[in-house]
């Protein structure tokens, strides 16, 4: 299974893919743009408990 991050490119979501990296944990990134307001979409129950929003 692939883990999703789900965040902005910052300071903390670099340190979150640091540590999958280095775990060797194989993820995914999906950018949001908080300036837009895509957060939106990222309110649904359809989630994973492995999906990481930062």
């Amino acid at each position: 299974m692939v883990v999703k991050v789900y965040g902005p490119r910052t300071a903390s979501t670099k340190r979150v893919l640091l540590v999958l990296i280095e775990k060797g944990i194989e993820f995914e990134t999906v950018d949001v743009d908080v300036s837009k307001g895509n957060t939106n979409n990222l309110n649904s129950s359809n989630y994973s408990p492995l999906e990481l929003f930062l």
